[in-house]
């Protein structure tokens, strides 16, 4: 249909993205005596980001009177590209041979491997008037398509081989070391896409019959949900992650103390330190927000999320957070603390979040539909996996994930 304003933006991606930062070292060494001193290693580290597809389509406009455009984004992104970000190999080491009254700390040290095949915002903003008669719809797709990239290696992140250590010999009395907030991390996503509307006006029209939406599949693409809405704000979004492997690994991460001393009177801290490594297949979050001292009805929020059985989503940590000492047992006035260090891999297919927040002193609804508001089942297709899923109403979300 025709509209009155237009924001339209498409990428494509048929290249490679890479980015490396590897094999940085980050020292603090002193062979001789460093006594009642306070010595730091901070904020150092290695990152690298690659990404196939980065864009925002915003479309804003304020105003004290009236309005009554139709307005719309459209947004298309398709990434056929191998995308890899690797950040390894890098030592950030701190060495002290008689510390004796002194404070080490090693923190905020980060090393970060993120990826991307896709990544989008988009947002709709027409507040302040009046009246509002605006219709508006933000429409996006995404897809991560690893067939001709071989071996479906879509989005490969590495995070290996990082270490942070804090070493202590000869003499430690009455010393602190500490390694606090450091990072080693990877992250690997398919699809990523942030949504907003917001429409506002001291008598926000709309309109006054029900909005629908619904994501049955054509004859011609059983299994792959079609994005399907009517209403007067309307947010859709589909992501599609086919023969497209997304693989974050973080291995040989070491974060640890070593002091080969008795540590009388002295404390080591190793606290807060995160090593993880994150693979998301899609990810996607949809805000509406409508606000009037009168709002209209026929407002949809529609997702559709597909992960077919040739695309897998691994995350892999292989990591050690650790205090070495030699004589715990004989330490005298020490303390040795080992909390909140957090090692973990995640690994999710798709991830949805649709909010819809409606703030009015009246809202007219009309007469209750005759068919039934709301239908989660299969299709007719015969070959169809999809729920295929149907929703009408005044205010309707609805959200459809296929995860093979």
């Amino acid at each position: 249909p025709s509209v009155d304003t237009l924001v339209l933006k498409t990428q494509e991606n048929t290249g490679t993205a890479t980015s490396s930062n590897n094999g940085q070292d980050y020292e603090a060494i002193s062979s001789g005596a460093v006594t009642n001193s306070l010595v730091s290693l901070d904020d150092n580290g290695s990152v690298a980001t690659a990404k196939g597809n980065d864009e925002t389509a915003t479309l804003t406009d304020a105003a004290a009177a009236e309005i009554y455009t139709t307005n719309a984004i459209s947004f298309n992104q398709d990434n056929a590209g191998a995308i890899a970000a690797q950040a390894s190999g890098t030592d950030t080491y701190a060495y002290g041979n008689d510390v004796s009254g002194s404070t080490i700390d090693v923190y905020n040290n980060i090393n970060i491997a993120s990826g991307q095949g896709n990544s989008g915002t988009t947002s709709t903003t027409l507040t302040g008037y009046a009246t509002n008669s605006t219709e508006a719809v933000i429409a996006a797709l995404q897809n991560n398509d690893g067939s001709s990239v071989g071996g479906n290696d879509s989005v490969t992140v590495r995070a290996n081989g990082n270490d942070v250590i804090l070493k202590l010999e000869t003499e430690v009395d009455g010393s602190t070391g500490a390694v606090t907030g450091n990072i080693d991390r990877s992250s690997a996503t398919g699809n990523s896409l942030t949504q907003q509307m917001s429409l506002g006006g001291t008598s926000l029209v709309l309109s006054n019959v029900s909005a629908a939406a619904d994501t049955t599949p054509t004859a011609g693409g059983a299994g792959t949900a079609d994005i399907n809405a009517t209403g007067a704000a309307i947010i859709s979004s589909s992501q599609i992650n086919d023969n497209a492997d997304v693989d974050a690994q973080t291995v040989g991460s070491y974060i640890e103390i070593q002091a080969s001393v008795n540590i009388d009177g002295s404390v080591l801290d190793l606290s807060s330190n995160v090593q993880d490594a994150t693979a998301t297949g899609s990810a996607v979050g949809n805000t509406m927000t409508l606000n009037g001292t009168t709002v209209g009805t026929g407002a949809a929020i529609v997702s559709s999320q597909l992960k077919d059985a040739d695309s897998v989503t691994v995350a892999f940590t292989n990591a050690a957070a650790r205090i070495y000492t030699d004589a715990v047992g004989n330490d005298i006035g020490s303390t040795i603390t080992l909390t909140d260090n957090k090692i973990q891999s995640v690994a999710t297919g798709g991830s949805v979040s649709n909010a819809m927040a409606v703030t009015a002193n009246t809202v007219t609804l009309q007469a209750q539909d005759t068919t039934k508001a709301v239908d989660i089942g299969r299709s007719d297709l015969t070959s169809d996996t999809s729920l295929s899923g149907s929703v009408s109403g005044a205010f309707v979300t609805l959200n459809d994930q296929l995860i093979e």
